[in-house]
């Protein structure tokens, strides 16, 4: 943050947890409390899961699913309300992942899901929003 800031631009760090509303409606404000305004979002919040799906429990399950894919939406939702209130588009660039894409096996069954949850609420949201302005992509390194 202090080279950022040394080069004459803002910055901040805000704890959240992407998978829980109110973190994420906290995380918004202090964007726009900092910066006013919401051009670009990166969603790039992550986590795998190693568990075979014959072992994998429930509560793992939703918690991939909850950080990979709702804390994305969630992400998303503040900013398009912002880029869409401000005017003048703006980008939303996903993370996803090339196990959206193949079966890898090796127990990443609720992390190839959730990725592939990803994709398309990148379509979606493309298709819903490429009118105002707003573009959403996804990128899927391996």
């Amino acid at each position: 943050m202090q080279e950022i800031e040394a080069m004459g631009r803002r910055s901040i760090a805000v704890h959240c947890d992407t998978s829980d509303p109110d973190d994420v409606a906290f995380l918004f404000s202090q964007v726009d409390q900092t910066f006013g305004r919401i051009d670009i979002l990166v969603n790039n919040a992550g986590v795998t899961s190693h568990g075979h799906p014959e072992d994998l429990s429930l509560e793992e399950w939703n918690r991939v699913i909850g950080i990979n894919a709702t804390g994305y939406f969630l992400c998303a939702q503040q900013a398009i309300r912002r880029m869409l209130e401000q005017g003048n588009g703006g980008s939303i660039i996903n993370v996803s992942s090339v196990a959206s894409q193949a079966a890898l096996g090796r127990g990443n069954l609720a992390y190839s899901v959730s990725k592939s949850a990803v994709n398309q609420m990148t379509r979606e949201l493309a298709v819903e929003f490429a009118g105002k302005g707003i573009r959403v992509n996804a990128i899927l390194p391996t």
